[in-house]
């Protein structure tokens, strides 16, 4: 209840004093809980991801972002869903081997360069740097429903990747404020919670 409500309480007066909209209030609000129900390893997460996979997937296809609105409704929406059936309190968190996580790396590359060619076709906004996000979006959500630990490390680098697109859209349409805040703050809670869940490495 004290991270929805801190949620609830920071999204409220950022939007009061930035004059969000409805949409971005509730991205921003719904954005923040999960990453914080997630650090938690609370499965309440995924029922306020699946929210805020919908809400982001419409504000990217605003923003001609559809590398993003493919990842968000047909990646992340159904893997909430199933986030919240399979999810396990009692799996221990985990880590890949050095050989592993480079193993990864090649196929989010690979995956990337794939994706490419298919957002080239829908004139996507940022072709390369989407199909990126896509590719350690979808691994990344992957390797947390395992409760692997790495999936902090890749998420982060894509939360630098949508930082850099999402001000490049704030100085173009400052209604864009509130997302790149979440970006943001999507980073910054990434990097926290990767050092805490070191902690309970088993």
């Amino acid at each position: 209840m004290i991270l929805l409500l801190s949620s609830l309480i920071f999204s409220l007066i950022f939007s009061y004093f930035t004059n969000s909209d409805i949409l971005n209030f509730f991205a921003l609000f719904s954005g923040i809980a999960y990453v914080l129900f997630m650090g938690v390893k609370n499965k309440f997460c995924f029922i306020i991801g699946v929210f805020n996979a919908l809400i982001y997937a419409y504000i990217a296809y605003l923003n001609k972002l559809f590398g993003e609105v493919y990842l968000y409704l047909f990646c992340y929406f159904p893997m909430m869903i199933y986030g919240f059936f399979s999810w396990k309190k009692d799996v221990c968190i985990s880590k890949l081997s050095p050989f592993k996580s480079i193993l990864i790396f090649i196929l989010i590359i690979f995956i990337s360069y794939i994706y490419s060619f298919h957002l080239k076709d829908l004139d996507s906004r940022f072709v390369y740097l989407e199909s990126f996000i896509f590719a350690s979006g979808l691994i990344a959500t992957i390797l947390s429903l395992k409760k692997i630990i790495n999936h902090y490390i890749y998420i982060s680098i894509s939360n630098i990747v949508s930082i850099y697109i999402w001000t490049r859209l704030y100085l173009e349409n400052s209604s864009n404020l509130a997302m790149l805040v979440l970006m943001i703050l999507f980073f910054v809670l990434g990097v926290y919670y990767l050092f805490s869940w070191k902690k309970d490495i088993k």
